[in-house]
């Protein structure tokens, strides 16, 4: 039903990146000394990476992609740390969510 309402993938995966932007650098991440999966992390970040992964699971690569290559450039290029990971998360789980999606083929 979305693949029908392109506007609306779009918006919602540039709400979804705009998620994984809620991060902030952890001091504590830089000593290695915790082991704290989530540190840095808040449930912004945590919902909007798993959205990106049940939106590219259930869009597939074909529909997800071209709106992805849209804002994906944009993130990369910005000067703030934060873009650009949201941009590597971006990728990761999109890359994941297709995998899931070819070998349940």
């Amino acid at each position: 039903m979305m693949r029908r309402l392109p506007q609306f993938i779009g918006s919602l995966f540039a709400v979804l990146m705009k998620m994984l932007l809620d991060i902030e650098d952890e001091p504590a991440w830089h000593g290695a000394e915790t082991e704290d999966e989530d540190a840095g992390e808040t449930s912004n970040y945590s919902v909007g990476q798993e959205c990106l992964d049940r939106l590219s699971i259930a869009l597939g690569g074909n529909t997800i992609v071209p709106v992805a290559s849209e804002l994906l450039p944009q993130y990369l290029a910005a000067p703030e740390w934060q873009k650009r990971h949201a941009a590597l998360i971006t990728l990761a789980q999109i890359a994941e969510g297709c995998a899931k999606v070819s070998k349940l083929k």
